[in-house]
């Protein structure tokens, strides 16, 4: 780069080369010599040019050499896209957490309408010139406008709303990072969040400046932190609902409590919770019901967790086999399930899986795979199509996927799991639970069909006498239907949906009565809208088919939601190391060198053509 210039492209310089080429080509000269001969007979069929010699000699001053010089050294030029260097200006980055901790009410009129006056102050105390680009932190953040006109992103300001789902944090600090480098110039990140970001949050390390402004000074809120409803295990096909209520204030709380079923009034309590407490709850539902909603009337600064609902889908008839040579526990707890059709058979006995809607293996993987969905408990280390390796140790849970309906309700770090095989993620699945060595509990698709892995020794530590295993594989069995959705999602969270057959038309009816299309592709479709809190309602429509319907419900009711408690982030000294960005190209000149470029050639043609 020179000096008060700057080049995009160097590597066009190898353009140059051409130069000596054309002066070489000038410097060959074709030089005869006359004779006189008395017949020229003998000669006629030999080429005149056998009679020439080839020498080398400095080439001439020609016009047209010149011409040809200068334009192959304009055109590599304009090909290395010189630019003068713009000149310096702020670059401000305003990231807006649109997370739903963000409806607090601990600072008026709302966490987030303070947000926004803030961006709005810092966007208009901005120098003409500068640049500013405004970033929404959802769970996907996202780019809503840019440039120097704050006119145009004021306005794109005035159209966010928070979310019900949470932020990612780290994924919009390196977002902006990557703004500022494109722009360069000085450049700001300016961050305005509650900082509730969860526990599993890291700053990223980043090459520029941030600043965080944490809003909000209270933590003062009930909320409900889990629900679910599930059959009884006595077998008798009734059904009860489960809630946890958290107490995140730094006092007593004294919580109304409605519960309904359909509708109808079920139970109404009065509860007084301790400063950091749980209450657990537990309500029989009555036969037919079809959705289970609790409420509760709480002072304090979040209402989005106060309600949730959870609806109850009728099982329809599946044909299950299960292959295990210790099948009692699991065939306890499958008969507490309805409309099961349970058949049990040895890995011996195994010749096929034709008829089944939904193969359980137990210490066992046959090959081929039964074209079937499939719940793998316990490979063995020699399972075909699995790459695995004793481990030798027992294995302890690191991490695990929030809001996954295959753990819902187990407390997973409670767990002794003896884990006797190392097994890698197959490209198929995703890790659901992780371990210190590797992968509990797992689950994906293969060409269609539904897979659930469970990578642990279930039969160990009287793992099937705790209340998780019948958990654990009561949650399996319901992700494994697959004329099933999950009863509640987390908001941002991905539901899958499989077509059902015969279906020529889906669609999804999203909580504001709008609509979203589903394609209608082999497999389980990935459904991500579900941002809104409310319930989503599911179509099949079909010649054959008619209209079948179900719905799952979106719910704020995650601890992590619920701890709607400010927190301060060190997103400076120490992690921020402030270093100065590199200059950015501003005006362009290789468009005049190509107008250049252009007229040279031009004027190249008419000498030559001129020349004869």
């Amino acid at each position: 780069m020179a000096d008060g210039l700057m080049f995009t492209d160097l590597t066009a310089l190898r353009f140059l080369l051409l130069l000596p080429v054309i002066v070489l080509l000038y410097m060959v000269r074709s030089r005869y010599r006359r004779r006189n001969v008395s017949s020229v007979l003998l000669w006629r069929s030999l080429r005149r040019d056998l009679e020439s010699r080839q020498r080398l000699k400095l080439p001439p001053l020609s016009l047209l050499m010149m011409l040809q010089l200068l334009a192959v050294g304009i055109g590599t030029a304009a090909l290395t896209r010189p630019a003068l260097p713009a000149q310096d200006r702020t670059h401000l980055v305003v990231l807006i957490d649109i997370s739903a901790g963000m409806q607090a009410t601990d600072v008026a009129p709302s966490r987030f309408e303070v947000a926004m006056d803030l961006a709005r102050q810092a966007i208009q105390s901005l120098e003409p010139g500068d640049l500013v680009s405004l970033v929404q932190v959802g769970p996907s953040p996202s780019l809503m406008a840019s440039g120097t006109d704050t006119t145009e992103v004021l306005a794109a300001l005035d159209h966010l709303q928070p979310g019900a789902a949470y932020a990612d944090a780290e994924s919009a600090l390196q977002l902006a990072e990557s703004l500022i480098q494109k722009t360069g110039g000085q450049g700001l990140v300016y961050l305005l969040s509650d900082g509730a970001f969860g526990s599993s949050f890291q700053a990223p390390a980043l090459s520029i400046p941030v600043e965080f402004r944490p809003i909000g000074d209270s933590g003062q809120n009930q909320g409900i932190t889990a629900a679910d409803v599930r059959p009884d295990m006595d077998g008798s096909g009734r059904w009860s609902a489960f809630a946890r209520i958290v107490n995140h204030a730094d006092g007593s709380a004294q919580i109304s409590v409605v519960a309904t079923a359909d509708g109808l009034l079920l139970d109404r309590r009065q509860l007084e919770i301790g400063p950091s407490a749980v209450s657990e709850l537990s309500f029989a539902l009555p036969p037919g019901t079809q959705r289970f909603e609790l409420t509760i009337d709480a002072a304090d600064i979040f209402s989005s967790d106060d309600r949730v609902e959870v609806r109850l889908d009728l099982p329809q008839p599946r044909r299950v086999l299960l292959v295990s040579r210790d099948a009692g526990p699991i065939e306890r707890v499958l008969h507490t399930l309805p409309e099961l059709q349970l058949s049990t058979v040895t890995p011996d006995g195994y010749r096929s899986a034709e008829g089944a809607d939904l193969v359980i293996l137990d210490g066992f993987v046959p090959e081929p795979l039964p074209d079937a969905d499939l719940l793998i408990l316990n490979p063995p280390v020699d399972a075909p199509g699995f790459e695995t390796r004793i481990a030798g140790a027992e294995a302890a849970v690191l991490r695990s996927g929030l809001g996954n309906p295959l753990i819902d309700s187990v407390d997973l770090q409670s767990l002794r799991l003896g884990q006797a095989v190392k097994l890698e993620t197959p490209t198929w699945a995703r890790a659901t639970v992780e371990g210190q060595l590797g992968p509990l509990i797992l689950q994906g698709d293969i060409v269609g069909r539904r897979v659930v892995v469970f990578n642990f020794d279930w039969m160990l530590f009287d793992l099937p006498r705790m209340q998780a295993f019948p958990l654990l594989l009561s949650n399996a069995v319901s992700q494994l239907d697959p004329t099933s959705l999950p009863r509640k999602v987390q908001p941002g969270e991905t539901v899958q949906l499989r077509p059902m057959a015969d279906a020529t038309e889906a669609t999804v009816e999203l909580p504001d009565g709008s609509h979203r299309n589903l394609p209608l592709a082999k497999g389980s479709a990935g459904f991500d809208e579900t941002k809104q809190v409310g319930r989503y309602t599911v179509k099949w429509k079909g010649a054959m088919l008619g209209e079948v319907s179900s719905s799952f419900n979106v719910n704020v009711d995650s601890d992590t939601e619920s701890n709607v408690a400010p927190r301060a982030h060190t997103l400076g000294e120490g992690r921020i190391t402030r270093a100065p960005s590199p200059p950015a190209p501003g005006r362009q000149l290789w468009p005049m060198l190509a107008l250049a470029l252009l007229g040279i050639l031009t004027a190249e043609w008419v000498y030559f053509a001129r020349r004869g």
